[in-house]
């Protein structure tokens, strides 16, 4: 992960929305191809995980009226059932699994899910190539209704988050971002209570998109940046 490091390398371009197996790239802003990877953008996981919080969320409902009602043994069941039938949904979403190569071909970052099943939680591992933990990313599922929220927990030290940058601009995505990408919502990661990069989804001034912005002086590791931009663009039909 030498290419990392350099300031010429702070800012990363992406390929995103590559269709499933073609490969995707990752550029510096000079354009020059730092790592690869195999697309795995889905509308399936999208679905899926709607689908299953939306089925968690009624059943919760109807738990909650059946509780008041006094019907406990009717309550019990609605909850067992909405559990299991989310399960289920969650079950036939392949889990992410990416490596990130170099243009040589030698793999450099690892970025896998944990279980295809991502309640209440999804996790994914990043690993480098010598097997090293770089950070574990999670994200709960409540997150996908309002303001996405990403953990990015190092083995050790003081973790990352990551979240849209504003509660309308992440409903304004939601609604109309996928047919007009001025709609879209950037991604703020702060690390130590102060901005320490960019996840830019929104043309910005040079009309540019899809992108990592490293910002001078933060202490986050790169890699773990990297490997959340590539889940968030590249997950992202």
């Amino acid at each position: 992960m030498t290419d990392v490091a350099p300031s010429e390398a702070r800012r990363f371009l992406f390929s995103s929305g590559t269709p499933p197996g073609e490969t995707a790239l990752v550029r510096n802003h000079e354009g020059r191809t730092l790592f690869t990877y195999r697309g795995f953008a889905s509308i399936v996981g999208v679905v899926g995980a709607l689908v299953a919080a939306t089925v968690l969320t009624a059943g919760a409902a109807a738990v909650f009226f059946l509780a008041a009602e006094d019907r406990p043994a009717a309550a019990a069941a609605t909850a067992l059932l909405s559990a299991c039938f989310a399960s289920l949904v969650a079950m036939l979403v392949p889990p992410i699994s990416v490596s990130l190569c170099t243009p040589a071909g030698e793999r450099a970052l690892t970025i896998a899910q944990l279980s295809a099943i991502g309640f209440p939680k999804a996790r994914y591992i990043v690993s480098a190539a010598d097997g090293e933990q770089v950070a574990t990313l999670e994200k709960h599922f409540i997150s996908r209704f309002g303001r996405n929220r990403w953990k990015i927990a190092p083995p050790h030290g003081e973790p990352a988050w990551a979240f849209d940058e504003t509660w309308p601009r992440a409903i304004l995505r939601k609604v109309g971002g996928k047919f007009d990408r001025r709609l879209e919502a950037n991604v703020r990661i702060v690390h130590r209570g102060a901005d320490a990069a960019t996840i830019i989804r929104r043309p910005d001034e040079s009309g540019a998109y899809d992108a990592l912005v490293l910002l001078p002086g933060s202490a986050l590791d790169a890699r773990a940046a990297i490997a959340l931009a590539t889940v968030i663009l590249g997950a992202e039909p």
